[in-house]
């Protein structure tokens, strides 16, 4: 970005309408992502004292540095998404979807996890036993195999963003008012509230899914989930399944309209 005299940047004006435009329409999915990161923040702190009691710790430890880039990556994208940012949001949703992918991966491996916590700079592209353990479609095979819901589609739509692709260019144009099949380049920020709502959306869920995934880590290898801690956090879970409802309903449209395919861009 250019930086004007002042210290002002070049699309401020835009940026303070965007935000105060984007907070205010979707106060309802700013509640229920600040639950949840809270939620996953109480959970942190759990699973750091259990790790000082050795409770689980390779996993706990893969988790929580997992965790931690997933965090950052939500807050990244909570801040491009409210400034009408909207493609470098889905490059960083991508992200979020390896993270979650990889916590489950581990679940399902634990014989790797020390492999995962002992990487080096070049060891993914030195070590060939390493990377045939760790590559994407490995994970995405094997999570698909334990019959988990595959990610596969969506993680390549949002690739395609990550890269100079003509195709993945669509995710950071805009979309003409009258003609669903042209794409206009737009060199900034730009509110669009179909965008902003499938974003803030499943940005929201996937902390929700952070929280559940724990869980569901815990009851599989028998580890506690009946202390007063864990019992909170699933009703913590549960207690907004109601507004997510509601919303989901809407970011369903959202996503028909959304539909990206090849079309015209200009």
């Amino acid at each position: 970005m250019i930086i004007l005299n002042k210290g002002k940047l070049v699309f401020d004006k835009e940026y303070k309408k965007s935000v105060k435009t984007t907070r205010k329409t979707f106060h309802a999915l700013y509640t229920i992502y600040c639950h949840f990161l809270k939620v996953n923040l109480q959970i942190k702190d759990e699973l750091t004292q259990e790790i000082t009691d050795k409770i689980d710790r390779k996993f706990s430890k893969a988790f929580l540095i997992l965790l931690n880039r997933s965090i950052q990556h939500t807050e990244s994208i909570m801040l491009l998404t409210e400034r009408g940012l909207y493609g470098d949001a889905f490059v960083l949703y991508r992200n979020i979807i390896s993270d979650s992918d990889m916590m489950c991966y581990l679940h399902f491996k634990p014989e790797l996890i020390d492999n995962f916590l002992n990487e080096k700079q070049d060891t993914y592209q030195k070590d060939s036993v390493f990377k045939n353990q760790f590559n994407d479609h490995v994970l995405r095979t094997e999570l698909e195999k334990q019959g988990m819901k595959s990610t596969t589609n969506i993680f390549n739509l949002f690739s395609k963003a990550s890269h100079a692709s003509a195709f993945g260019a669509q995710l950071y144009s805009r979309r003409a008012k009258n003609d669903n099949n042209k794409f206009y380049l737009k060199y900034g920020p730009g509110l669009e509230r179909e965008r902003a709502l499938i974003i803030l959306f499943f940005t929201m869920l996937m902390h929700k899914d952070f929280a559940n995934i724990i869980l569901w880590h815990r009851k599989e290898n028998h580890l506690n989930t009946s202390s007063k801690f864990w019992i909170n956090i699933s009703k913590q879970i549960e207690k907004m399944d109601k507004d997510i409802q509601k919303i989901s309903c809407l970011t369903t449209t959202a996503l028909d309209k959304m539909e990206i395919k090849r079309k015209d861009t200009k």
